[in-house]
């Protein structure tokens, strides 16, 4: 749930960095690299996520009953949010479209994380008969999960850019190969775990060099696809280099040995308050990137209209108060909900 954050806090320093007005932006090489390395780590977030979604539901999800059950609840918390989210972003906008917030709500949500709950939402009603594929034909499941990525892996490079429709970033086709990959592991995790756990210093080494690969991939591409601008890079999760090291870091996480650390016991913390950050981050976030966009007029003399975020604040410096905002945020919500409305209450809006 971390690297979720951090990921959506480097997106919206991505946001302070370009400019407004379309006028050419000096990118520094820190900036750069840091921008580099980071879009490239945090976006493991969403892989990892599938797979773990996969894993869980494979478990939990086996019977109609449950998993219109877990359909249900997933939709229910996202369209109180996103209604929410759309009413609030009209009064700020000034603008309301009753047919493009309907499109909305059924395609992507206000925020940029709320599609991955119509996501869930999707994979939660396909869990019995994917569960069912891999119980009874695990090979085939296997050659599935493999033909669609390499397929739409295939298209991505050949498109150079995000695919549209039924294969884009958003789609169940592009995302069923890492939650197929969690069932899978889910119905064989014993057998696995202890051939995985006796070659972990291997799957290090092999992290290592794919995340140098996947910089790398980006960079090629960029310059191939790219306008040529610093920095425009190419961050698609179709990449196969990307979707290799991804593959790696979940089985590292999986076979890390257990320990009580304290910074072990405040990411599961965050983990068990995953929905909540989901719902959350955003708004949070949202609102801290108004702050920064604006501090010129906040903190001194305004000089006309904003047309863009103010110099001082353009720099991969902002992650960090974007960062803290989309961590800290939602758990100040959280505790803010239970203490004036109750447990209850505060379950049935974030679970």
């Amino acid at each position: 749930m971390f690297l979720v954050v951090l990921n959506h806090a480097t997106a919206g320093s991505g946001i302070l960095i370009q400019s407004a007005s379309n006028q050419p932006v000096h990118h520094r090489l820190g900036d750069v690299i840091v921008e580099l390395l980071l879009r490239n780590l945090t976006p493991v977030c969403l892989p990892s996520f599938l797979f773990a979604s996969g894993y869980f539901m494979f478990r939990f999800q086996r019977t109609w009953k449950s998993a219109f059950a877990a359909a249900r609840t997933i939709a229910m918390r996202y369209f109180i949010w996103a209604i929410a989210g759309y009413a609030v972003l009209g009064v700020i906008r000034h603008e309301l479209n009753p047919r493009q917030i309907l499109v909305g709500l059924l395609t992507e949500g206000p925020f940029s994380a709320y599609w991955f709950l119509l996501l869930l939402v999707q994979f939660a009603l396909l869990a019995p008969c994917l569960g069912a594929l891999v119980r009874r034909a695990p090979r085939t499941t296997l050659a599935v999960l493999a033909f669609f990525q390499l397929l739409v892996s295939y298209l991505c490079y050949r498109n150079a850019s995000d695919l549209p429709g039924l294969f884009g970033s958003r789609s169940v086709l592009q995302n069923c190969p890492f939650f197929l990959l969690g069932m899978l592991f889910s119905a064989y995790a014993d057998d696995l775990m202890r051939t995985l756990q006796t070659r972990r210093k291997y799957w290090a080494i092999a992290a290592c060099g794919l995340f140098g690969m996947t910089c790398a991939e980006s960079v090629v591409l960029g310059h191939l696809f790219g306008d040529g601008t610093p920095g425009a890079y190419d961050y698609s999760g179709a990449r196969i280099s990307f979707v290799l090291f991804s593959a790696v870091m979940i089985v590292l996480v999986l076979t890390s040995p257990s320990n009580h650390s304290k910074l072990r016991a405040r990411l599961d913390y965050l983990g068990t308050r995953s929905l909540a950050l989901l719902l959350l981050v955003d708004p949070t976030m949202f609102t801290m990137l108004i702050g920064l966009w604006h501090s010129n007029r906040l903190l001194g003399p305004a000089h006309g209209a904003t047309a863009s975020a103010p110099p001082w604040v353009r720099g991969t410096w902002s992650i960090v108060p974007l960062l803290l905002t989309g961590l800290f945020a939602p758990l100040l919500v959280l505790g803010v909900v239970e203490r004036l409305f109750g447990k209850r209450v505060k379950n049935f809006l974030f679970g």
